[in-house]
């Protein structure tokens, strides 16, 4: 059977009065390959358990809302590939996240303090980006460990200090 989502409206989950226990237990809440449009503010703050969060694959994305992640204190996971977005998402109240997946996406550039306030982030994938993406400033902003730009055809960085990706694949191990 095939979700057809199309919208996590503002305090979804606030209607599950009898399911209480789910609300404050949920580890994980896969929603991907759906035909959701847009995350407003505080989809998910009745989930605070929450540690993996999967809207990979949301190709119908066009909007998500500056407090979309509100609440989401514990979440450790975020995948966020191939949703169609252009920009990088309010990911302040991320502050527990260690691992964020944006592959597949359109970022023109990604901006210094992208990732502001995410001290406990360790992995950031950006593979198959559409456009130039230039992650110095953004790995400089997180205290980022080694940056690794790697493209099929095996060219690699020609700074180290500034990992500008314009192959297939980027992976940051942040420390």
């Amino acid at each position: 059977m095939e979700n057809d989502i199309q919208t996590v409206q503002a305090d979804t989950f606030h209607q599950l009065l009898h399911l209480e226990v789910l609300q404050m237990e949920l580890r994980e809440l896969w929603l991907r390959n759906n035909a959701i449009e847009s995350i407003p503010s505080y989809s998910f703050n009745r989930l605070p358990s929450l540690l993996r969060l999967d809207l990979g694959e949301l190709k119908k994305l066009e909007y998500i809302s500056e407090g979309a992640f509100e609440g989401l204190l514990n979440l450790k996971y975020l995948n966020l590939g191939m949703c169609n977005i252009k920009g990088t998402p309010n990911l302040i109240p991320l502050v527990g996240l260690e691992e964020l997946q944006v592959s597949g996406n359109h970022f023109p550039e990604i901006r210094p303090g992208s990732f502001h306030g995410l001290s406990s982030l360790k992995k950031l994938w950006v593979m198959n980006a559409q456009g130039d993406v230039e992650l110095s400033a953004a790995c400089t902003a997180m205290n980022s460990g080694p940056c690794f730009a790697v493209s099929c055809s095996g060219a690699e960085p020609t700074d180290d200090s500034v990992p500008t990706f314009q192959g297939e694949y980027l992976l940051c191990f942040l420390t």
